[in-house]
């Protein structure tokens, strides 16, 4: 059977995927000043461990230096997109 049941496309194909709050790990500042985390499970979705998830300052809410669970919009980066191996970033935003 291909894909998923309830849907037409494959849960891996789907250009708008999911992240759990509770999977990353603690937030960090990259060179440029983005707020970013690292994954820290695989997921479902296609989400592996190691992609990095770039959250936005004061649209995802944070405690503590982690980002607080629930379940966040993730769209792949155009610089991402570009890779053919490796881990993969993700802009992440509310639902």
């Amino acid at each position: 059977m291909k894909g998923c049941m309830y849907s037409k496309k494959s849960p891996l194909k789907q250009k708008k995927k999911t992240v759990v709050g509770e999977n990353t790990d603690e937030l960090k500042r990259d060179k440029k000043g983005n707020s970013y985390a690292l994954n820290m499970y695989d997921q479902a979705d296609g989400i592996n461990k190691g992609d990095t998830i770039f959250a936005p300052d004061y649209k995802i809410p944070t405690s503590y230096g982690y980002i607080e669970g629930g379940d966040y919009d993730a769209t792949e980066t155009k610089s991402s997109k570009k890779r053919k191996k490796g881990p993969r970033s993700y802009n992440i935003k509310t639902k």
